[in-house]
């Protein structure tokens, strides 16, 4: 089967696996309605607008409800619309894609809520043969200064694919953000420097 197959396969499948999260986090009976209302036609929406973004140049996108903007990479990235994700780009050729999540932070009126390293731990619970390679504190970028972050790098099997894993997941104003990369091995190093211009161009904004 080719990249090209194989991609759209692992999107529709993470697209799925995602609103299972989104049930177990919130509770069955909200996420139902929410999927009775739209996921059907979100999955069938290649292409499609993504409401949560303004375009506020060519390549410069801002979400005024997440609070952030994000410059894409001229790097051939396609952009498509699927449920559950802010922002999903992908490479058909190669099978890379890199998202954009937010949800809310649940652990947020806990006096002490867990780490952001153990919620980028868990984020991939979805992925078989997990080996964490590496996991690192680091800080995004924000108008009011850096905003704290964990950066996690894995390798694992999704729907019996191998694949590496990219993410940064940090936590700014009652949400938690996921920033993942996801790229056949071979093709690995190559994409990250590709996700690495992405989050250079990725600010929190303020007004929270």
């Amino acid at each position: 089967m080719s990249d090209h197959t194989r991609n759209g396969d692992i999107v529709t499948v993470y697209v799925k696996t995602a609103l299972l999260h989104r049930l177990r986090r919130n509770g069955r009976r909200r996420t139902m309605r929410m999927i009775a209302g739209c996921v059907l036609a979100a999955l069938l929406c290649v292409g499609c607008a993504v409401t949560t973004l303004i375009v506020s140049d060519g390549r410069t996108l801002t979400s005024e409800r997440y609070r952030f903007s994000v410059t894409i990479p001229e790097n051939g990235f396609e952009r498509i619309a699927v449920s559950d994700t802010i922002l999903t780009l992908t490479d058909r050729g190669t099978g890379v894609s890199m998202t954009i999540r937010a949800s809310k932070d649940r652990y947020a009126h806990m006096e002490d809520p867990p780490s952001l390293e153990y919620i980028a731990r868990h984020l991939f619970f979805y992925v078989e043969d997990k080996v964490i390679e590496s996991i690192s504190s680091v800080t995004l970028a924000g108008e009011a200064g850096g905003v704290p972050a964990v950066f996690i790098r894995l390798t694992g099997t999704f729907e019996e694919t191998p694949l590496v894993f990219f993410a940064y997941v940090s936590r700014y104003g009652g949400y938690i953000y996921d920033l993942v990369l996801w790229s056949p091995p071979r093709h690995a190093e190559e994409s990250l420097s590709l996700f690495e211009a992405l989050i250079d161009g990725f600010t929190f904004l303020d007004g929270r």
